[in-house]
């Protein structure tokens, strides 16, 4: 077969094929381009979903009409010069590809007028050739596309329904607007109004103009380490989260789909959300931008980072001090007297004080106050951490300490129109342990039964404690002081022969923990001394248990720093008090000032809630005193 160049149309349609997937595509593009542009408003409208009519309006600086035959041209961009300046890219797009590529698959009409010069309008499509014409009209732009697909009905064919191609632009529409919450957005669908964005303080608004209040309360979190910027929203373990909730990824402003982002945020969460369910995540990632690059997929939907196990590990660390510091900064704030009303919202910052010395981190040390770089796509989360006096040299920070443009940038993109916002009334459970619980009894011995003032407050005894021992014996672990009881009379085991191969391999690993285990036989294994905390633990059960849950760990590739967790995770579980144990009133007043106590005591090892609430109006309300 002889080899052939190929036709322009022909190439223009085969690359298309690489950006323009779907309506939602389109959408993407258009959306995009007007925000590079510096556009403050934007108004998209679809028809069909997108297939038939996509039309999106912006006030952005438009484009000078002898250059508009040039907006079609393949690889026709005003944002790269050279090739030096890829690594330094900071805009959305970058590649010039995106109107051309559209034009190859759909008739289009770009209508354009720059401050005080000439506007003008070019129409052009699959069978069209490239006119332009002068018009008049308001500064900004305006991009319509037309029968999409319907010169290559091959890929038209895979166009799912119009309901479908409309759920996908409306949440990528979502992503870009979390992304610049001062960004006025409105999308309509044939004389529907799906979205009416005005211009918010931060994400958090942006985020309860967008969904609503049906994702519960949320942790705001935001900190910097060696010159990577993390920034966004939780969702608290536990919560009621729709179906389709899933965490939301921004690295430098763009939204992302990354497996290591993705990796981090559950790595952060674990005991915290049960196995195979989703945390709820809007996480801002800031790096210089020669630190990532942005130019490895088609649609620009996936990263990469140049450390990407020092990205990793900030992200993890930063988002589980949240989660680990909201208990108690939650006290604090109730303590101190919150607003009522309002959405719930509780704050926090990493989980560390600015005058904590003690900060470890794998990193050089930065001075507070002090920072190489200035975000360009800034989420604007509302709050900050007040400057504290005399802080002293650390390698973490808050964001508010130094980053102040990152929060204000986004106020003042916003115009006068923007709301000023103010403190943000602490979560449902911001006074759950700011103030003694009142034990009142024990429910079919599994659940205790307490009052603080509120409500009713109900506790899984056995995910409590095991919530409480974990922490316990983990601490032990980490001191490398476990408290060891020898055992009067050994006990031997004996193991299948998977499960002794596998015990073999991790014999270290059980003795770092306190159990000393040492083999007796070809199948057999005796242990003579076990934690003081596994107290009538059945230890065979145990160790079995414990086993399927290393070889788990192993068939998903864990790294060989879960094994210990994962050994005092069954531990305390196997050691706690189980559903249908009695325990007398000062047993039950002695576990809830624990978990009062403990980090992160919503949640059990295995996810679970160890308590719910229920408020004393939700009480009235059912007994119907309140209308």
């Amino acid at each position: 077969m002889a080899i052939r160049v190929l036709s322009d149309g022909l190439i223009n349609r085969i690359a298309a094929g690489e950006v323009v997937e779907r309506p939602a595509s389109v959408v993407k593009e258009l959306v995009e381009n007007s925000l590079d542009a510096g556009a403050t408003r934007i108004d998209v409208y679809l028809e069909g979903g997108g297939i038939g009519r996509i039309r999106v309006t912006d006030n952005g600086c438009g484009i000078p009409f002898a250059e508009l035959p040039l907006a079609f041209a393949r690889h026709a961009t005003s944002k790269l010069a050279r090739f030096e300046e890829l690594e330094g890219i900071a805009t959305l797009g970058f590649r010039g590809e995106a109107l051309a590529s559209i034009a190859a698959v759909a008739q289009v009409r770009l209508a354009s007028q720059p401050a005080g010069g000439e506007g003008g309008e070019v129409i052009v499509g699959p069978d069209t050739p490239l006119s332009v014409r002068p018009v008049a009209r308001p500064q900004g732009s305006e991009v319509e596309v037309a029968d999409l697909f319907a010169r290559v009905p091959v890929r038209r064919k895979f166009l799912k329904h119009e309901r479908t191609e409309l759920q996908h632009a409306l949440d990528g529409l979502t992503r870009l607007a979390l992304a610049r919450p001062e960004l006025r957005l409105t999308l309509r669908h044939h004389q529907r109004c799906l979205l009416d964005l005005s211009p918010q303080r931060g994400v958090v608004e942006r985020l309860r103009a967008v969904k609503g209040d049906r994702l519960g309360p949320l942790l705001e979190f935001g900190e910097e380490i060696d010159g990577v910027g993390v920034a966004g929203v939780v969702a608290l373990p536990g919560s009621d989260l729709p179906a389709a909730a899933a965490s939301l990824l921004f690295v430098n402003g763009r939204p992302v789909h990354d497996r290591l982002l993705t990796h981090a945020i559950r790595q952060a969460h674990e005991t915290l959300v049960m196995r195979h369910r989703t945390p709820f995540v809007i996480l801002f990632v800031e790096v210089q931008p020669g630190e990532v690059d942005v130019n490895v997929h088609p649609a620009k939907a996936e990263v990469r980072f140049r450390e990407p196990g020092r990205i990793h590990n900030v992200v993890a660390s930063v988002v589980r001090d949240c989660l680990g510091s909201w208990g108690r900064e939650a006290e604090g704030e109730a303590a101190g007297g919150g607003s009522a009303g309002g959405p719930p919202l509780a704050t926090s910052h990493g989980g560390q004080s600015v005058a904590a010395a003690e900060v470890q981190s794998d990193y050089p040390s930065e001075r507070a106050g002090e920072t190489t770089w200035s975000p360009r796509h800034p989420p604007g989360l509302q709050g900050g951490a007040a400057p504290v006096a005399g802080s002293p040299v650390v390698a973490r920070r808050p964001y508010g300490l130094t980053l102040e443009a990152w929060r204000g940038q986004a106020v003042g993109g916003a115009g006068e129109g923007v709301p000023s916002g103010g403190p943000e009334p602490p979560g449902p459970f911001a006074s759950l342990f700011a103030r003694q619980l009142t034990p009142l009894g024990q429910l079919h011995r599994t659940y205790l039964l307490a009052a603080d003032g509120e409500g009713l407050v109900l506790v899984d005894q056995h995910a409590a404690h095991e919530r409480i021992l974990y922490h316990r014996l983990k601490a032990q672990h980490e001191r490398g002081s476990a408290e060891v009881q020898g055992l009067l009379f050994p006990e031997t085991v004996e193991l299948d022969a998977a499960e002794a191969v596998l015990l073999e391999d991790h014999l270290d690993a059980f003795r770092g923990v306190g159990l000393d285990i040492d083999p007796f036989g070809d199948r057999t294994f005796t242990i003579r001394a076990t934690p003081a905390l596994m107290k009538g633990v059945d230890l065979a059960a145990y160790l079995r248990r414990a086993l399927l849950e290393l070889a788990r760990l192993e068939g998903e590739g864990r790294p060989p720093s879960a094994v210990a967790d994962q050994l005092l995770f069954t531990m305390a579980c196997r050691s706690a008090v189980r559903a249908g144990d009695f325990l007398a009133p000062p047993e039950i007043e002695a576990l809830l000032a624990d978990l009062r106590d403990a980090p992160l005591p919503f949640t059990c090892e295995h996810g679970r809630p160890t308590l719910i609430r229920i408020s004393t109006a939700e009480i009235e309300r059912r007994f119907k005193r309140q209308v």
